[in-house]
């Protein structure tokens, strides 16, 4: 009976404490749903947010490398267009101007008939030695105003390439408890995947991102001089031969694979090959260091109408070949 009595008094004492155990809980179990609730919502407004704005950074990058590269040929046919009219309108000036002098003579001229016999002879000397002025038709003819500099630096790092993922989203400090979502690639960027995950981070992670690592490919001329180039590329600095055209100079391959920082006025010019907008036994070779499979190149090109308009990357695991075409990027 003692045993009986002692469980019913803590049968008692539970069912007091439990009640509102109880009832606590059920408000917080509504608390959390109703968190959870505004969480997922806020998530997907911040994936909208982002999706749109690498929407509109790849439609201003779009326009902005469009219209750079446009901006020569656009100018040269302005140019031509004006020289055109220019050279017209100096006809139609120089024209004019003998008609006002054709007519001073004549009225002159006239004059002569009406003089009297002794100033007769100093009229007519006159009307010959008579030089109209013109100088209200001249027409001034303006020197057109110097090219621009088309910048497209702002945009040489665009939506899901690797430094942009680093830049914009994995190097913050909200990164680890706020990740992005999927990275938009740029529609116009052919070579680019619909999608790109963004790295995660572990959620209780307290650190900074180390950014993707990134390959450190060479090109241009081996550091062996007793090497020879021709394997390497077959025509640069210019229009020299693969041994006449060190790592030095400013025009050599070698440039096209080391960091913007460094000897960023460089660039890789090779002419000579290209006729009729097409180009023969023009290549390169970049050697990675590694057997690697790649998801990505930067390529930046030149933004005028002595850039690259098509462009075949093919991979091999010897300097030597044979090379297996991997892509194709046109329309650049």
């Amino acid at each position: 009976a003692e045993h009986v009595r002692s469980t019913h008094a803590c049968l008692r004492e539970i069912a007091s404490w439990s009640a509102a155990l109880k009832e606590s809980l059920e408000d917080k179990v509504v608390a959390c749903d109703n968190a959870t609730d505004r969480h997922n919502t806020k998530v997907e407004e911040c994936n909208g947010l982002q999706t749109k704005y690498e929407n509109v950074f790849c439609s201003y990058r779009k326009e902005l490398t469009g219209s750079c590269s446009s901006y020569d040929t656009c100018r040269s046919s302005q140019l031509a267009m004006q020289e055109e009219v220019h050279a017209g309108v100096r006809v139609t000036e120089a024209g004019r101007k003998a008609q006002i002098a054709a007519a001073e003579h004549i009225r002159c001229f006239l004059g002569v008939f009406e003089a009297s016999e002794q100033e007769q002879p100093q009229k007519l000397d006159n009307c010959t030695r008579l030089s109209p002025n013109t100088s209200a038709f001249e027409i001034i003819y303006h020197e057109p105003l110097p090219a621009l500099t088309c910048d497209t630096e702002l945009v040489a790092v665009y939506p899901c390439d690797a430094q942009w993922l680093t830049d914009r989203y994995v190097s913050k400090a909200w990164y680890a408890q706020a990740p992005a979502t999927e990275c938009t690639a740029c529609e116009h960027m052919t070579s680019a995947p619909a999608s790109t995950p963004v790295p995660e981070l572990p959620v209780t992670s307290t650190t900074s991102a180390s950014p993707p690592a990134l390959l450190q490919p060479v090109a241009g001329c081996p550091d062996d001089l007793e090497s020879s180039c021709e394997d390497w590329f077959s025509l640069g600095c210019g229009t020299s031969s693969p041994d006449d055209c060190p790592n030095t100079n400013n025009y050599s391959p070698f440039v096209t694979v080391l960091p913007k920082t460094e000897r960023s006025d460089n660039r890789w010019w090779a002419s000579g090959r290209c006729s009729g907008g097409s180009c023969s036994d023009l290549w390169m070779v970049v050697d990675l260091g590694v057997v690697a499979t790649i998801g990505q190149i930067n390529f930046i090109n030149y933004q005028g109408v002595y850039g690259v308009k098509k462009l075949e990357v093919s991979a091999s695991d010897s300097l030597t070949g044979s090379f297996a075409k991997a892509q194709v990027f046109a329309e650049l």
